[in-house]
């Protein structure tokens, strides 16, 4: 599916929340920013909610962990700024990220890196280790199936030593087929970059300025803050 934005969009939207997340103070505007930033990505990108819901619960359940040492040392003052900084800061960051992970195809930032003329190593080194992150989960996913149903009522101590079994040879599986992918690849005359699957949409200064509205507001909201405190 190609994106209905610009890449470069996305992409100047993404680095706004980016920096504002490590700009601004976790408290209180860290709660306000992923507020923003979702509904950005929910209205405007147009990202499913149960797949942006699913993706934020990963660095969601890093920052909880995190939480846990950061208290400790603390001596559970949670009136502390310090245990919230780093995990919201990790949360909000993530989210900024998120957008454009989660509306921009691979294949779309590597034409537009291309138009932007960045060395032609670095657009394959991207290309290749998206191409490798693809096989690996899909490899993983393979022999997670395989696992369970040869042994679908294994014991415990079973299932332990089959995971650990799996996880050893993994990493050997995943390279023969990353190595079959790259030389399909290159018997394709692939070159390092691959096409967008449609057009891709022109670069607009109203729509970048209209992606950055958000970002721009709550760092107005921000410094008023800060000056009439």
């Amino acid at each position: 599916m190609s994106c209905r934005f610009h890449p470069g969009e996305v992409l100047l939207a993404s680095l706004a929340w980016l920096a504002l997340a490590l700009a601004l103070p976790p408290l209180p505007w860290a709660p306000v920013q992923l507020t923003a930033t979702s509904a950005f990505a929910l209205a405007q990108l147009r990202i499913p909610p149960r797949r942006w819901l699913a993706a934020l619960g990963a660095p969601g359940a890093f920052s909880l962990l995190a939480l846990i040492p950061l208290a400790w040392n603390s001596s559970f003052d949670f009136s502390d700024m310090r245990i919230w900084t780093a995990p919201l800061r990790s949360l909000t960051a993530s989210s900024a990220v998120l957008l454009l992970g989660l509306s921009t195809p691979m294949t779309e930032l590597l034409y537009v890196g291309r138009r932007l003329r960045i060395p032609a190593p670095w657009i394959d080194l991207a290309f290749l280790l998206h191409r490798f992150s693809v096989v690996a989960v899909e490899v993983a996913a393979a022999m997670t199936r395989a696992l369970f149903f040869r042994a679908p009522r294994a014991t415990w101590r079973r299932q332990v030593r089959a995971t650990a079994w799996l996880s050893a040879s993994l990493f050997q599986r995943i390279l023969a087929r990353a190595q079959r992918s790259e030389h399909g690849l290159a018997a394709r005359g692939v070159n390092g970059w691959v096409s967008p699957p449609f057009p891709v949409s022109g670069f607009t200064l109203s729509g970048s300025l209209l992606f950055v509205c958000g970002p721009a507001a709550i760092a107005c909201a921000a410094l008023l803050h800060a000056r009439w405190r």
